[in-house]
């Protein structure tokens, strides 16, 4: 998924409002969750999304705490991830 940074980090809160940019649902909050979901679907923030949905291979989520990402939940299918060392969490961005 791609966004504006903007957008990535809108803040939704503690919602399950997701924030539509660049034709994705994206949800943030600094002391919470982030992530994203197709748009077609609803999520779950309990503080991660976890709910399967029509399209659970297009989210992510993540957890946050004080402004710093502190666990990886979930990757498309994947959940409970938090303490996984069988990933790698990877961010793109352009200047």
């Amino acid at each position: 998924a791609y966004a504006h940074r903007n957008d990535v980090f809108y803040d939704t809160g503690t919602s399950n409002t997701l924030h539509v940019a660049n034709g994705v649902g994206w949800y943030y909050n600094d002391n919470w969750s982030m992530g994203f979901a197709n748009i077609y679907d609803s999520v779950n923030r309990n503080a991660c999304d976890n709910n399967k949905g029509s399209y659970p291979s297009q989210r992510v989520c993540f957890h946050t705490g004080g402004g710093d990402l502190t666990g990886g939940y979930r990757c498309g299918d994947a959940t409970g991830l938090n303490s996984s060392t069988s990933w790698e969490r990877v961010f793109f961005h352009d200047g």
